[in-house]
């Protein structure tokens, strides 16, 4: 879906988050979900994929982490949400921080590759992916990057 919450009001914009993540819970579907709002994508995402620009691609990609079932209510007053945004927010901004691999906790080495990869330019744009965790989807990511 590409900003498919774009054109509504803040409080129909809510309304239908909502509604998504409760389909979501029913169907576990795998949803790709395109938005600017660093809120939206923090809300709804599983995983936030930040792209970079000319050419797109894969800049990094932060696990949300934020338990489910969950609303908008429940998520925007958790410091957990504050943080995972602002790691969203410098991503997009270019500026010095964890990376992905070091922001979950995996080995140096891997962090350093990641951080590399992290030095190109950001769009500001990011793509959410609220998804059951499974390995073949994430060998598909890998595969794109």
């Amino acid at each position: 879906m590409d900003e498919p919450f774009a054109a509504v009001d803040a409080q129909t914009r809510e309304t239908l988050q909502d509604e998504l993540m409760r389909i979501w819970e029913k169907t576990h579907k795998t949803i790709l979900f395109v938005t600017h709002s660093i809120d939206e994508a923090v809300i709804l995402a599983d995983r936030v994929v930040v792209m970079s620009s000319n050419p797109g691609n894969i800049r990094t990609i932060i696990d949300i982490g934020l338990s489910r079932p969950r609303t908008n209510q429940e998520i925007r007053v958790s410091p957990a949400f504050a943080e995972i945004r602002q790691t969203v927010w410098e991503n997009l901004q270019g500026l010095p921080e964890k990376s992905a691999a070091a922001f979950k906790g995996e080995d140096e080495a891997e962090a350093e590759a990641v951080e590399e990869s992290e030095r190109e330019a950001p769009t500001g744009g990011a793509l959410e992916i609220p998804y059951p965790r499974a390995e073949a989807e994430g060998e598909l990511l890998a595969r794109q990057a």
